[in-house]
């Protein structure tokens, strides 16, 4: 677990540096608004709330893969390769690193087990390994600091989530949960 973490977060360290081609490539922060936009289980000031932030962080416009997970990756132990690459987009990659943190602090073995195989104690220790290279979280009080920061973004990849089921009462909740740390 902690040597694919490691490669795992490297994989993705290289994608979150690699400028995108905004003329081919679709803008995750413009789906993201979209789905804001169109969610009327949201409030008009959750609306405001949930936009203000998102247009206030800076638009890298590096590659994001837009599902970003370890199920979402493959080895032959020589190449590493994302897959699924359906959500592929450019914009900030903290947005994409909320699906990791998502999955940790929302997440459960029913989520988790067929979705990657693994129960959510394992995702959270996986989550961890992550956090720990991806951000050199090296200390208990990194680690929890990296854990504070990504809960809004954590929060943005369930909106994804509540776009497809839009009267999940657990999704919300949650969206609402990661917005007191806007």
């Amino acid at each position: 677990l902690e040597e694919f973490a490691v490669r795992f977060a490297r994989m993705a360290k290289k994608l979150h540096a690699t400028p995108c081609d905004k003329a081919v490539v679709p803008s995750y922060r413009e789906k993201l608004s979209k789905i804001i936009r169109s969610l009327d289980v949201l409030t008009d000031a959750e609306k405001k709330k949930l936009l203000d932030f998102l247009y206030s962080v800076e638009d890298t416009g590096m590659c994001i893969h837009g599902d970003l997970h370890g199920g979402n990756a493959i080895t032959d132990d020589t190449v590493d390769l994302f897959i699924d690459m359906g959500d592929f987009s450019y914009g900030n990659p903290l947005f994409d690193l909320g699906m990791l943190f998502q999955i940790k602090h929302f997440g459960d073995d029913k989520a988790c087990l067929p979705n990657f195989h693994i129960d959510h104690a394992t995702c959270c220790r996986f989550c961890d390994v992550f956090a720990a290279e991806y951000f050199g979280a090296d200390t208990p009080e990194k680690l929890e600091e990296v854990q504070r920061r990504m809960m809004p973004f954590a929060g943005f990849q369930a909106l994804v989530w509540l776009a497809r089921e839009p009267h999940s009462a657990r999704f919300l909740g949650f969206v609402r949960e990661c917005m007191t740390y806007m």
